[in-house]
């Protein structure tokens, strides 16, 4: 009988470690900047980093949906995901004003394009594709009780770094914004989705600033863009990216380079950006929640996310 009590205690104490654990990620101090550029330097090889599993959406949050939903949050909920769960390796760096991560991730196709405009020569029109870009989400708590999952009864704030294929990646920045959950429904127009229990939350996403750094196309070959009419091309980008103005929408760094079938992303920004509203501002000897996810050819729902991770700067 001691011998069974014993084994379930040890049992239970195993379990209890493996619902506490966290992945921890800790930022090394370097010297100098790096330069993000998504091509790896060579102090990178003496920071320890870490392996994160990203995930599907929990299948409670994505049968309720598909259940409450309707127009056009139920078809985005009803379309299957082709991805499958994956990991990817994470580091990051810092010095006494900046940080830096670094992220690479396995992917077999470079989809860095989205929705690209093609010429129907029978409809004589231009058509959206079905082109998708691949996309790397850091999230990093602000205020309130974080959760890696933004359909969650924890009601918070967090800061968003959204790096993009085509719609960032070619000016080297991510997109800024901030993510507001809240189960209260907002005054301005919020993303509604419903928990495992049916409740609805609300998710807000303002671009930092009020700037986003990309904008639907309004010209091509120096003519105002017309859908209607054949523009000298049959194939034209459906967007026209670039920096924004204000700099609380473009203080994120982030380039990625696609090589053999993997993404490695670098991104950066200062450690405190004054911006304390949208942005979480890094403490020295600090710990912050924090979440990765990946795109893969994907919409905004059905895409691939992480647990809860501690980030230690040291």
């Amino acid at each position: 009988m001691k011998q069974l009590i014993n084994i379930l205690l040890i049992v239970l104490f195993s379990v209890s470690i493996g619902l506490s654990a966290e992945s921890v990620l800790v930022s090394k101090k370097v010297d100098s900047p790096l330069k993000v550029d998504g091509i790896v330097e060579s102090v990178w090889d003496g920071i320890d980093g870490i392996e994160v599993e990203v995930s599907k959406m929990p299948e409670a949050i994505t049968l309720k949906n598909r259940e409450l939903q309707d127009g056009k949050w139920l078809t985005l909920w009803n379309k299957d995901s082709q991805q499958e769960n994956t990991v990817v390796t994470l580091k990051s760096a810092h010095t006494e004003t900046e940080i830096f991560f670094l992220a690479e991730w396995p992917d077999k196709t470079n989809d860095n394009e989205h929705k690209t405009y093609h010429w129907d020569k029978e409809k004589e029109e231009y058509v959206s594709g079905k082109e998708r870009e691949d996309r790397f989400v850091f999230t990093f708590s602000i205020s309130g009780d974080f959760e890696a999952c933004m359909i969650s009864s924890n009601e918070q704030t967090n800061d968003v770094w959204h790096w993009k294929a085509f719609r960032t990646n070619h000016v080297g920045i991510a997109h800024d914004k901030s993510h507001i959950i809240t189960l209260t429904k907002p005054a301005m127009i919020a993303g509604k989705h419903f928990l495992p229990d049916g409740k609805p939350v609300y998710i807000l996403r303002p671009s930092d600033g009020g700037s986003s750094p990309y904008k639907m196309i309004s010209h091509f070959n120096g003519k105002e863009f017309d859908e209607l009419e054949y523009m000298g091309a049959d194939d034209i980008p459906a967007y026209e990216v670039f920096i924004p103005d204000n700099q609380d929408a473009a203080d994120v760094k982030a380039k990625g380079v696609w090589n053999d079938a993997k993404w490695t992303l670098e991104a950066g920004r200062r450690l405190k950006t004054g911006f304390e509203e949208t942005d979480v501002q890094f403490e020295l000897n600090s710990e912050v929640p924090m979440a990765i996810a990946t795109f893969d050819h994907s919409g905004d729902n059905l895409h691939l996310l992480s647990e809860k991770i501690i980030l230690k700067v040291e």
